[in-house]
């Protein structure tokens, strides 16, 4: 069994024309990774102005793009899209379905990263404006299991929720680190859209025939871990070995100890081969137990640049 995932936004204010190839592409899921931690100080701005907003306000577009295939049930939808209003998220996404006449469509919304509730034994400033943990995969998995057809998730670590749907087509048990590093290193390549396809190349960018529409990623993934990173057919940028190990390096620290919510990734244990054709698979990738801690995102006001 191959479950095939597109990458459908790396930023909050993305490019849409992409994701038109992406859903013509017989995907299984559909994710979008919307937030940096810039963005949430932004969709912060937007809730002290009403405190119905603070999620990304592109997100019927992206829902609505997919609407066909989710009503039709070829397609599941994951999203941090949600930012600091996950639950208002879901509301405007039932809402935006109800305007159109659809119903049975199941939304679920992951919370719980907000950790202003435990400010007291947290110590956290008066001023505190959001404070954020980063959350992993299992809420996603267990939203899934529960029968959710589009997942609208706060601060979920940006690999996680590509990892998410492979955990629960696949059954990867909680400890099987290989197999749950793979997943997070397929996520961190799918994560940022374009780039893994060329949309950040340093190499010879300017060979790029149609850099106006690079194509977005597609991971199609094994049960056993292995997985190829594709694009769709007759659409910009390219897959190349280049690309992909650009992209794998992207904002790591350590690449012997890439630490996300669920596993600990060895990115050194990493096997690229170019298929040919913009298709490189990917295998070999060894993990190990996660950190005991690992991050949050604190605002405070502090004046103007």
């Amino acid at each position: 069994m191959t479950i095939r995932i597109g990458g459908g936004q790396g930023f909050y204010g993305d490019g849409h024309a992409p994701l038109q190839d992406l859903l013509a592409s017989n995907l299984d899921y559909l994710v979008c990774e919307a937030l940096a931690e810039l963005t949430l100080a932004i969709l912060q701005k937007d809730r002290q102005r009403d405190e119905s907003l603070g999620y990304t306000r592109d997100l019927p577009l992206y829902v609505g793009a997919a609407a066909p295939q989710l009503i039709d049930g070829s397609l599941k939808f994951i999203t941090n899209a949600g930012g600091i209003n996950p639950i208002g998220a879901g509301r405007a996404v039932l809402e935006a379905f109800g305007r159109f006449g659809v119903t049975g469509i199941k939304v679920a919304t992951v919370v719980g990263e907000d950790v202003r509730p435990l400010g007291t034994s947290l110590s956290l400033p008066e001023d505190t404006l959001f404070a954020n943990a980063y959350l992993g995969a299992q809420p996603i998995v267990e939203a899934l299991r529960a029968g959710a057809q589009v997942v609208i998730t706060g601060r979920v670590a940006d690999a996680s929720l590509f990892l998410a749907p492979l955990i629960y087509e696949f059954g990867w048990g909680p400890e099987e680190w290989d197999l749950l590093a793979a997943g997070i290193v397929g996520g961190h390549l799918l994560e940022c859209s374009g780039q893994v396809t060329g949309g950040n190349y340093s190499g010879a960018w300017w060979e790029n025939e149609n850099p106006f529409r690079v194509g977005f990623p597609i991971g199609e993934f094994e049960p056993d871990g292995s997985f190829v990173i594709t694009k769709p057919a007759d659409t910009g940028g390219a897959v190349t070995f280049d690309t992909v190990r650009e992209q794998l390096l992207y904002e790591v620290h350590d690449p012997s100890a890439y630490l996300n919510p669920d596993v600990s990734v060895d990115l050194t244990s990493v096997r690229l081969t170019d298929l040919g054709g913009d298709r490189v698979q990917v295998d070999s990738v060894k993990g190990a137990a996660p950190p005991e801690t690992y991050k949050a995102l604190l605002c405070q006001p502090a004046g103007y640049s």
